[in-house]
């Protein structure tokens, strides 16, 4: 066969293809075949028959708005598929430049594989790309992605890094191509961050991902060498986080924070946030769970006008639990020693996903708080806080339309707040 050109539009772009071969029997001979939009260009050629599988590729695409509007830069690409249809490899490698979509922006991109579906099949991945910017903002530095091994048994390691930040985490498994399925562990998984310090797994997890089953094992992070909860015992930190999902089943999932510094969320002030949540969605929709999340007493550092004073808290509870009559959460809460908000929260309708429309509140909001300069070590943009407040109110309406119906009362209230010129 020959196809001299066969042109015209689709969806609005030019496309142009063209193209020579043979059909003997079961095979094809494809001696080329080209197919260009503008300047962009896809060529192939190469041999499809019984047992034998081999194809030559390439793109070239130095204005990819035309085939995606709002985009811009150039992608080169090319590669190699070889084999057999029953057990095919591939070789493929990507280069991009001055990517752009929109208003995000990526400097550079560059991908190599060479992968197959025998289990003993070599496997190389690597994958480069960054830095990532959006509104003249960057997002991302760079990210890194490699893998190596063979398709049954490899390892995948992972590196990003934005600004002072910086994610890595190293796989170890293997794709059963028969089943669609991976299965192995997360050996390794680190974080780096100015405010949250330095945080390392304590142990491998399972994970495993297929088509009808996906599941982590528990997987606990841990605050890195001399970053304690700030105990005598120098107890590290710990979050942890598990769950499986499966169609037939539904999914549950498994959070807990031990020994969680107040300090890394705000400077100055002392006391733990420890908690856990288990929560489940059965293959219905239902949802089931309960959490806690509680903060120990402790102290803050706040200025005055008497200068920089050291105050208590007296820390609090916040319980959920949701079954089918809803959620329903308790809090207490000492945000100053001396004084103390409590409340209730009841949502009826929130009891399955998908979630109704009509989702109604009830509640109640009680707050006896004599001095309220405390406030200003909880909320870091507020200075010189200064009143009393007591406070009683009920809950009603929806999410839409929330009611509150109750009591207020401010008495020689005072605050500033620095960043929106306000006092």
């Amino acid at each position: 066969f020959a196809l001299r050109q066969l042109s015209g539009e689709l969806a609005g772009r030019p496309l142009a293809l063209a193209g020579n071969g043979a059909i003997t029997g079961d095979a094809v001979q494809l001696d080329r075949l080209i197919l260009t939009s503008g300047d962009n260009r896809f060529s192939a050629s190469g041999e499809l028959g019984g047992q034998r599988l081999r194809m030559d590729w390439a793109l070239l695409a130095p204005d990819p708005g035309l085939l995606l509007p709002g985009s811009a830069g150039s992608l080169e690409a090319n590669g190699r598929v070889e084999g057999s249809p029953s057990n095919p490899r591939l070789q493929a490698r990507l280069a991009g430049h001055e990517l752009q979509y929109e208003d995000r922006h990526l400097h550079r991109l560059a991908a190599s594989l060479q992968a197959g579906t025998g289990a003993e099949a070599p496997l190389q991945l690597a994958i480069e790309l960054g830095p990532l910017r959006q509104a003249g903002q960057t997002l991302l530095d760079s990210a890194r992605l490699t893998a190596a091994g063979t398709t049954a048994d490899h390892q995948l390691e992972l590196d990003l890094q934005a600004e002072s930040r910086q994610l890595r985490g190293r796989l170890e498994g293997g794709l059963d191509v028969a089943q669609t399925s991976w299965r192995g562990e997360v050996v390794a998984l680190g974080i780096e961050d100015p405010g949250f310090g330095s945080w390392e797994l304590a142990d491998a997890a399972t994970l495993a991902v297929a088509p009808g089953r996906a599941e982590l094992g528990d997987t606990c992070l841990q605050s890195g060498p001399g970053e304690t909860s700030g105990k005598p015992s120098g107890e590290p930190a710990q979050i942890c986080a598990g769950g499986e999902w499966r169609p037939e089943q539904g999914a549950r999932a498994a959070l807990s924070l031990q020994s969680f510094a107040l300090a890394r969320l705000l400077p100055g002030l002392t006391g733990e946030l420890s908690g856990d949540l288990h929560g489940a969605m059965a293959a219905g929709g239902a949802l089931t769970g309960r959490g806690r999340l509680g903060v120990s007493p402790g102290e803050m550092q706040v200025e005055t006008g008497n200068g920089v004073q050291q105050l208590a808290h007296g820390g609090g509870q916040l319980e959920v639990t949701i079954g089918p009559g809803g959620l329903h959460s308790t809090l207490e809460f000492r945000p100053v020693q001396d004084g103390q908000i409590r409340a209730e929260l009841a949502m009826s309708g929130l009891n399955r996903l998908p979630l109704a429309d009509s989702q109604p509140l009830a509640g109640r909001v009680q707050a006896k708080l004599p001095d309220l300069s405390g406030l200003q070590g909880w909320v870091p943009d507020l200075e010189a806080v200064a009143g009393r407040l007591d406070a009683d109110f009920e809950l009603a309406g929806d999410l839409q339309q929330p009611q509150l119906r109750g009591e207020l009362a401010l008495t020689e209230g005072a605050a500033a707040v620095p960043l929106a010129g306000l006092q």
